[in-house]
């Protein structure tokens, strides 16, 4: 949800945005095998896309024209397994999740790897936070690394038992210190519940969850205001 009340959203080949009504303002498309794992609005206006198969990132206008690019590099050939929820950091670099490598890279406007996290299986999100850190998540676990790759604090699933764990997804920290996690393909499992959604303290406590068999897989959520439209804080960033 943008501040101006449209939808910003990724399908399967192409990003879109739409009007409530469902009238698409711009929208982009790559063709296949490439796919569209993710895309980022920008504080410019404009919107950052990743797209697996062609392994790059891109920076298109309201128009969906083209305004700026990076070319990056994985060992990983089959387009799905490339990378995920890719984000442009406030300094203007770039967080590129490389799911089947397990390795997490930072790349500066031209496309350099100016920094590589510790390697975890199949990272699915990673996003800078305002303090500086970083938060991922990857290997059953969420996160916080700080400057110098030092661990600043950490979500494992023996923190959190009565949750089913299947993998960690989109992530976003709340002002107040909480984190909102999406518990991608989970399902009751005996005690354990499929928590979709959930939010919970820097002390491992959880505030509130979504659970049961009318959701599906979540692979990112954003939070919404009672009348529906973005709160400040839940910004996907």
């Amino acid at each position: 949800m943008l501040p101006n009340g449209n939808i910003l959203t990724t399908y399967y080949q192409g990003v879109r945005e739409v009007t409530r009504d469902k009238q698409i303002v711009w929208e982009y498309k790559t063709q296949a095998p490439n796919e569209i794992p993710n895309c980022q609005p920008l504080p410019d206006g404009n919107t950052m896309i990743g797209i697996v198969g062609e392994c790059r990132l891109i920076e298109v206008n309201r128009k969906g024209e083209i305004v700026h690019q990076v070319q990056l590099a994985t060992t990983e050939k089959t387009p799905h397994a490339q990378f995920r929820m890719c984000r442009k950091t406030p300094a203007g670099t770039y967080l590129v999740p490389f799911t089947s490598e397990g390795a997490v890279r930072e790349y500066d406007r031209d496309g350099k790897v100016i920094r590589e996290f510790p390697r975890r299986s199949s990272p699915v999100a990673a996003l800078r936070l305002e303090n500086g850190n970083t938060l991922i998540g990857a290997g059953g676990m969420v996160t916080e690394y700080a400057p110098n790759n030092a661990v600043v604090w950490e979500l494992t699933p023996n923190d959190i038992p009565d949750i089913n764990i299947a993998t960690y997804a989109g992530l976003q920290r709340l002002p107040n210190g909480n984190t909102v996690v999406c518990n991608w393909d989970t399902r009751d499992d005996g005690d354990r519940e499929g928590a979709h959604i959930f939010e919970v303290t820097p002390g491992k406590r959880v505030v509130w969850q979504v659970t049961g068999t009318q959701v599906s897989q979540v692979a990112q959520c954003q939070l919404l205001k009672g009348d529906l439209t973005a709160r400040e804080d839940g910004i996907v960033r």
